[in-house]
């Protein structure tokens, strides 16, 4: 009876671990005879020079892949995965691609994982990369036809002078909408080498019309201090606290107001964004009729 179960254990396949390498491999079943404890007769003979200590532990890395080679010969240069192989007597000495530290081309994440030729994360980053390189050549192609159709743009200009208000409350109410999203629309393109000129001359103009004014006296630190302590460190519109309040004109200085301390308010970033050039006056009525809405 026990021979016979040890004939049924010994008919099911066995895995098992090379002692040497630590490779695992299958013992066939029916194998007769002591479990294995080597992967191959290269394993046996290299564990019986280590023991007699005729063998010099290679402590180089692959050439390709750059996996330790740790157990392989004392001269090996190479793994033993075919890959490696095949690269090397394509471009000898030479370390595979995929071993680089590369990074996707439009988010930056790392795809080290993917093929040596990569150069995205995945389809989404790649799709995207395709449209914004191509949205310059449809931009150009949609001006062209644009400047071939005089009449449309005249129809185009009599409507915007027609319905000026209203566009102007569709635009109103989409900024309401997305705050945070229109945000970091314009924080990027403040940020982008091409549009930095463009940010200078418009901070330049706004400084100039500050300083131009008869009326500006400019505004001290210990005034404006002042002022925010008057209105406990909140906003001055919704009372919201906030933690570094912005400087509003009262009077936006486009509108002709000066740069003193009676004419301005510690407001936070999000009233200061929503009101821009608008009148105190008007600014409150089109809030309010708004939340009316």
């Amino acid at each position: 009876m026990e021979a016979r179960r040890a004939r049924g254990r010994r008919s099911v396949a066995q895995k098992l671990w090379c002692e040497h390498c630590g490779t695992a491999f299958v013992r066939p079943a029916g194998a007769r005879g002591v479990s294995p404890r080597f992967c191959s007769s290269a394993c046996r003979s290299r564990a019986a020079r280590r023991r007699t200590g005729k063998v010099v532990e290679n402590t180089h890395s692959c050439s390709s892949c750059g996996v330790s080679l740790a157990g392989q010969q004392a001269n090996a240069t190479l793994c033993t995965a075919r890959r490696c192989h095949a690269w090397n007597a394509r471009h000898p000495g030479t370390p595979h691609p995929s071993t680089k530290l590369r990074h996707c081309a439009w988010c930056g994440v790392s795809i080290g994982h993917r093929r040596a030729n990569a150069e995205y994360c995945g389809r989404e980053c790649s799709q995207t990369a395709l449209v914004d390189r191509s949205r310059g050549k449809l931009n150009a192609q949609r001006r062209e036809r644009w400047a071939e159709r005089p009449a449309l743009q005249e129809h185009a200009r009599e409507y915007r002078q027609t319905n000026a208000e209203r566009r102007r409350q569709w635009a109103r109410a989409a900024r309401e909408r997305n705050t945070e999203q229109y945000r970091a629309y314009f924080r990027a393109w403040r940020a982008k080498p091409e549009n930095y000129a463009r940010v200078l001359l418009n901070n330049h103009n706004r400084r100039e019309m500050a300083r131009n004014h008869p009326d500006s006296v400019g505004v001290s630190l210990r005034d404006w201090q002042r002022l925010v302590r008057r209105y406990g460190g909140r906003c001055a519109y919704c009372s919201a606290p906030v933690e570094k309040p912005d400087l509003d004109h009262v009077v936006p200085i486009a509108r002709g107001g000066r740069h003193a301390i009676g004419n301005v308010l510690p407001a936070c970033p999000p009233c200061n964004a929503r009101k821009q050039a608008q009148l105190l006056s008007v600014w409150r009525y089109r809030r309010g009729a708004a939340v009316a809405m």
